[in-house]
């Protein structure tokens, strides 16, 4: 695939992501003038608990099924059935789990049992769709994947709204149309693995050791990944209160329109990344670069327009219960456009089989940043838990940078010099000979 295939496909992904961001935006006025910060801040720990949750039932399939299909395809028939066993397996241990730990994080959260069992189906069925979307990317299906995204999207909300306007309740109407939709859709997510990609092989051990032994190190680091992303909204809710959480809960849902820019970049970039590292050509690692370059300006000018642009039309977007979300906007949006470029750098280290050291550096910055945020959110209040993200990320960046140079040199001075010649090749074509 070509650079313009590659930037064409980004286009397709961020169009797409556009498409999806903008059903909750377009819902976000309806649910703070129904349901109160409060409800917004037990919604926002549900979902916290949904994202810590799913890595551990996926057994990291999703991720392993990606680099299976750049190994071996004449077996990835079993490769695909084996990786489909892995959210059976984790659903079972994920029970067993709860079943001892529910009342204390029903303490903790300050959510039903009920619902954190609900969470539990959630993530087994989420998994399964990963799967699927895995698979679009590594086929560059790219229009299959932007319209599973959009209708996944749309259906959670439309039956959200449904069950909050239609039946009025409360964040839990929230939790149950995300809950109806993702139900609804793993049926025609199951008659595609089986149909579109199969035949599928039988699950085997032998199948299923290299996946774990690269997708199970990646557990922890995920899991310290959204340490770094979700547990500000814990803090938040333990030091200050769930009305300040459900206001940080709508700035970060505004500041997250920048992941547009990050979805879409790393849908495309992932495969693409793969196979230009494969081909281990020089002119390959210059385009890789230069990808990087163009996805930091694309992000620092998100990040600035959400900034300039979302901040006065704040009460347009929400009610005046939710005004003081402002001041975390500006920070949200900086911090998730650094954590993007730490999400694009970490595929390199993935493609090296190096997710060992991505694990223990991100519980690193993982047990930083609840320190930060206890520091920063008693000396700040509760914007310095956005604070205390930003400076993390920015610090796991650096760090990054330095160890992805280690392991696989980038021409950084090379593809910059070059960066205006590679543009203009793609946006004015070479006249044919």
């Amino acid at each position: 695939m070509r650079l313009p295939t590659f930037l064409k496909n980004i286009s397709v992904y961020v169009f797409a992501n556009g498409l999806s961001a903008f059903i909750p935006l377009a819902a976000l006025p309806i649910f703070t003038r129904l349901l109160s910060p409060e409800d917004f801040g037990l919604f926002a720990l549900f979902s916290v608990f949904v994202t810590f949750g799913r890595p551990l039932i996926a057994l990291g399939a999703p991720t392993s099924i990606r680099r299976m299909f750049f190994e071996d395809k004449n077996n990835f028939g079993n490769d695909l059935a084996t990786a489909l066993t892995f959210p059976l397996f984790g659903g079972i241990g994920g029970a067993f789990l709860l079943s001892f730990t529910g009342p204390l994080l029903e303490q903790t959260l300050n959510l039903p049992t009920t619902w954190l069992w609900a969470a539990l189906f959630l993530c087994i069925i989420q998994t399964f769709v990963a799967i699927l979307t895995s698979l679009f990317l590594v086929h560059h299906q790219t229009k299959a994947y932007a319209t599973w995204q959009v209708i996944s999207v749309f259906l959670t909300y439309v039956f959200g709204l449904a069950f909050v306007i239609g039946f009025h309740m409360d964040w839990q109407g929230r939790a149950l149309g995300q809950m109806v939709a993702v139900g609804l859709l793993i049926f025609p997510a199951l008659y595609l693995l089986f149909k579109k990609f199969g035949p599928l092989g039988r699950p085997s051990f032998t199948c299923a050791k290299p996946m774990l032994c690269y997708g199970m190190p990646l557990i922890p680091a995920v899991i310290s990944q959204h340490v770094m992303t979700n547990i500000d909204r814990i803090i938040l809710a333990g030091m200050v209160g769930l009305s300040a959480t459900g206001l940080y809960a709508v700035a970060f849902q505004l500041a997250s329109a920048i992941t547009l820019v990050h979805a879409g970049f790393m849908a495309a970039w992932e495969p693409w990344l793969f196979q230009r590292l494969k081909n281990n050509k020089k002119e390959d690692l210059i385009k890789a670069t230069q990808a990087i370059y163009f996805y930091i300006l694309g992000a620092l000018f998100a990040a600035g327009g959400i900034v300039l642009i979302l901040q006065p039309l704040l009460t347009l977007l929400v009610s005046n219960r939710f005004a003081e979300a402002a001041v975390y906007i500006p920070w949200l949006a900086i911090a998730l456009a650094v954590k993007g470029l730490y999400g694009a750098l970490m595929v390199f280290v993935m493609y090296h089989k190096r997710t060992i050291i991505l694990t223990y550096a991100t519980f690193v910055f993982a047990l930083l940043n609840i320190m930060l945020n206890i520091w920063f959110i008693h000396l700040n209040g509760a914007v310095g838990a956005a604070q205390a993200t930003l400076t993390v990320y920015i610090l796991a960046v650096f760090w990054l940078l330095a160890f992805t140079q280690k392991l696989h040199p980038l021409p950084w001075g090379k593809a910059l010099t070059t960066l205006p010649q590679s543009l203009s090749s793609f946006v004015i074509p070479a006249p044919k000979k």
